[in-house]
């Protein structure tokens, strides 16, 4: 039995279209960047083959020299989505400067992991070398830890040692398994972590 008190019906609440808006498009977004990425990683693993065009470093340099001129030409056309980069010019007085000092590192370490990565596809299959890379986030988490830009948990460490578990039953299974490949994947891994 309902009394009139305890039936009392509540307004539905109230639907945000901007925020519903905001997470469609983020989805999207997501959905997008991954999907070049598959794409993108497939390509150059069909692309590498010994047949067509076994170079990794060349592939990496055409990478690294698409993304150079892309780039500038998105800062000559609106240099205020850079604004880290007016701040150094600012600072140190020049452009070219401030661009070596801060970037060039970041720069040295991801045309280590296009290469390295590169030429591990030639050698292990694309879902072992992602396997591997899906433990990136524990060796950066240890390296956090270890070097103190992180405080070490022990309930954290422990959900990181059951992914590496996990990888590892998956990169276990491994039908031609490549002992030099394996390891130009973990230098990939190292440049990508740092």
């Amino acid at each position: 039995v309902c009394t009139p008190a305890m039936c009392k019906t509540y307004p539905a609440p109230a639907v945000d279209a901007g925020a519903i808006a905001g997470m469609l498009s983020t989805a999207l977004l997501g959905l997008w960047v991954i999907s070049n990425s598959m794409a993108l990683i497939a390509f150059n693993k069909w692309l590498l083959h010994e047949e067509r065009f076994p170079f990794p470093a060349a592939l990496t340099a055409l990478h690294q020299a698409g993304v150079s001129v892309l780039t500038a030409l998105f800062f000559a056309a609106s240099p205020g989505s850079f604004p880290k980069i007016a701040v150094l010019t600012k600072q140190t007085g020049g452009f070219p400067s401030a661009v070596a000092k801060r970037f060039l590192p970041v720069g040295v370490c991801l045309s280590g992991t296009l290469f390295l990565s590169n030429a591990a596809y030639r050698q292990c299959s694309v879902g072992f070398c992602q396997m591997m890379k899906a433990t990136n986030v524990c060796w950066v988490y240890l390296g956090s830890s270890l070097s103190g830009l992180d405080t070490f948990s022990w309930q954290r460490f422990s959900i990181l040692l059951w992914i590496v578990f996990f990888m590892g039953l998956a990169a276990a299974n491994e039908v031609h398994f490549s002992f030099q490949g394996f390891l130009t994947q973990v230098g990939s891994q190292c440049f990508e972590v740092v």
